[in-house]
């Protein structure tokens, strides 16, 4: 019976987890962080670790696609662009490759308008706006696969 008490005795002692504390650290250990004999500062400081790695993989692989992306977007295409984020931002912005033979580096610092009034005044657009050129985007559909006739 004393050895009951002295039992009962130490559980009361004993800081409990909360169950919120224990799923965290669970989920921590899935991810393949070891918490065994951390304090909270040394476990979080080994989280942030971990996500500092993948995220700096993910940025890199991002990077690396958004290369890749530029790279098909220009390719058979004559122009004098250098600068990759004026590139990207064409891109972005949905701007046909044919057109980048119009811009400079320098036109880096012009806003969105401003490049779209460049392709607009250039006289090179098949169509009367951007806005149809839009539109036509929207409504091309290209031609389905043929398909052989049986019998």
């Amino acid at each position: 019976m004393v050895d009951e008490k002295k039992e009962v005795e130490a559980e009361v002692k004993k800081p409990r987890m909360s169950k919120e504390k224990e799923a965290l650290l669970k989920t921590v250990q899935n991810l393949g962080i070891s918490t065994d004999g951390l304090s909270d500062q040394e476990l979080l400081k080994k989280v942030v670790d971990e996500l500092n790695k993948s995220s700096d993989k993910l940025a890199e692989k991002m990077a690396i696609s958004e290369v890749d992306f530029i790279k098909k977007y220009v390719s058979g295409v004559e122009h004098n662009i250098k600068n990759q984020e004026l590139l990207s931002r064409l891109r972005m912005m949905s701007v046909p490759s044919f057109y980048l033979h119009l811009f400079r580096d320098e036109d880096m610092i012009l806003e969105d308008s401003e490049l779209w009034s460049i392709i607009n005044e250039s006289g090179i657009n098949p169509y009367g706006n951007v806005q149809d050129l839009f539109r036509k985007n929207k409504t091309f559909m290209g031609k389905g696969s043929k398909k052989r006739k049986r019998g």
